[in-house]
């Protein structure tokens, strides 16, 4: 026989109980930037559509053409990318690989999703959908590539509609996504693309591509300055151009192998050398 209780108080723990409900679940919900290196922490709102267990992570600070505007514009934006199964891609570009790829705008205007014209062609959980085609620097162009817009800042976009749709889920947080690399305690506070990479021993190293033998950080840095931290010698993939000044230093067990690049290098090289440490194969 269960005790009674006076119906007062049991309205009154209902009543309390709820709002706890509620507290608890906001503290699950909102993003935690415990743990999380200063380099890293403006990408925090992204990382929650990325899940923990890929090969690659990329954090990067890219700016985006403003095709909306009437005089030429920049937009800044905070990308966030996960890859795993990297392939040869159909034409020229950039292969196909599994994972998702957030561009967090701000409070910016969110420009229309690139190559997906028109009306949303479905929703996933409430939230427009395009179907289009890749852009062929960061998706293969021959492959179909879904694109949510997501809060009027986000666009989320992944060759695999299941892909995204968990990524719609909003699960992913930034301090378990970098767990696994203990390097991303020493990159830079002014590091501008972030690379954190796990071995891939099923990929091969066909045109010089660079595969991780261990887990692994890269940073690109201003004044054209690029550190890679590792503890293992670095397959030749990853050499160093000859022009370049290079110098190394050891700590807590780690090697950071820094690279001051050429001054001929310009951003897009940046962005492309930086998507081919990540793992896509591109054919230019």
């Amino acid at each position: 026989m269960r005790p009674s209780h006076p119906a007062p108080i049991v309205r009154a723990m209902r009543i309390v109980r709820l709002p706890l409900v509620l507290a608890l679940a906001a503290c699950a919900a909102a993003p935690s930037r415990e743990n999380v290196p200063p380099a890293l922490q403006p990408f925090t709102e992204a990382a929650q559509f990325l899940a923990p267990g890929f090969e690659s992570y990329s954090f990067a600070i890219d700016r985006d053409p403003d095709l909306d505007s009437e005089v030429e514009h920049w937009l800044q934006v905070h990308v966030a990318r996960s890859g795993s199964d990297f392939q040869k891609p159909k034409d020229l570009g950039a292969g196909r690989c599994r994972g998702v790829e957030v561009r967090d705008y701000g409070a910016v205007r969110l420009p229309a999703p690139l190559f997906a014209d028109g009306e949303p062609t479905t929703q996933i959980a409430g939230v427009p959908v395009w179907l289009g085609k890749g852009d062929a620097i960061h998706f293969d162009q021959k492959e179909p590539l879904w694109t949510a817009i997501v809060d009027g800042r986000f666009h989320v976009r992944s060759h695999d509609r299941d892909e995204l749709e968990a990524a719609l889920r909003r699960t992913g947080r930034l301090e378990e996504i970098v767990r696994p690399f203990a390097a991303v305690a020493f990159v830079p506070a002014d590091s501008q693309r972030v690379l954190c990479l796990l071995p891939r021993p099923g990929d091969s190293a066909y045109w010089n591509r660079p595969i991780p033998l261990e887990p692994m950080v890269i940073a690109f840095c201003p004044e054209r300055r690029l550190l890679m931290f590792h503890r293992q010698p670095l397959p030749r993939e990853f050499g160093a151009d000859p022009k370049d000044v290079v110098a190394s230093r050891r700590i807590d067990g780690w090697t950071i192998d820094e690279q001051v690049m050429s001054s001929e290098i310009t951003e897009v090289w940046v962005r492309l050398t930086s998507l081919h440490l990540f793992g896509l194969a591109i054919f230019v």
